[in-house]
Parts: C-alpha cells; structure tokens; sequence
C-alpha cells in the first residue's frame, strides 16, 4: 500500500517542487481525516449501501 505521502513526494518531483514539503501537507491532510473521523464515515455510509 502506497502513503499519500509517497504520492505528494512523487507529483511534487515531477513537477519540479520542494517534494518534502508535498509530503508534510500529505500527511497533515491524512491526520486531519484521522481526527475528525471523515474516513470512517465515508466506510460505514459505503457498507450502509450493500
């Protein structure tokens, strides 16, 4: 499995942008979602639908 992270530093290297700095803003939107539980209600409204 592949971090948002990862995926910043990737698109920022292609793009010619400071791909530390696209990681850390990955993984502060990753955190976010973490606290404020956005993740984990997307899951149980997708597994309401089955």
């Amino acid at each position: 499995m592949i971090s948002c992270a990862t995926v910043g530093r990737m698109i920022a290297l292609e793009r010619g942008v400071d791909s530390e700095l696209a990681a850390i803003a990955c993984s502060v939107h990753d955190y976010g979602r973490i606290i404020t539980g956005k993740k984990r209600i997307e899951i149980i409204l997708r597994e309401m639908k089955r």
